[in-house]
């Protein structure tokens, strides 16, 4: 499972899951994106809510939080809801 919290501010979110969860980020230069590998398939990830909205459709009303929940097969999945 993939959880991404999109941040209004970037630093200081990175700041306190790194306090919280005690291990170093991931950060990728130039792009306010940080993760943090918690082992296996579970990641939590902090987007700048600048870098969210410029790849997903995200706005102010928006909760911040989105789960990916990786599939081998989309479309079955989806049947299957």
């Amino acid at each position: 499972m993939h959880a991404r919290v999109v941040a209004d501010d970037f630093p200081a979110t990175v700041d306190f899951y790194r306090d919280l969860l005690g291990k170093p980020e991931t950060v990728v230069p130039d792009v306010e994106y940080a993760s943090f590998d918690q082992g296996g398939e579970t990641v939590l990830a902090v987007l700048g809510r600048r870098a969210a909205e410029a790849v997903l459709p995200v706005g102010r009303g928006d909760g911040g939080i989105l789960v990916v929940v990786p599939v081998p097969d989309v479309d079955a999945a989806v049947a299957a809801l």
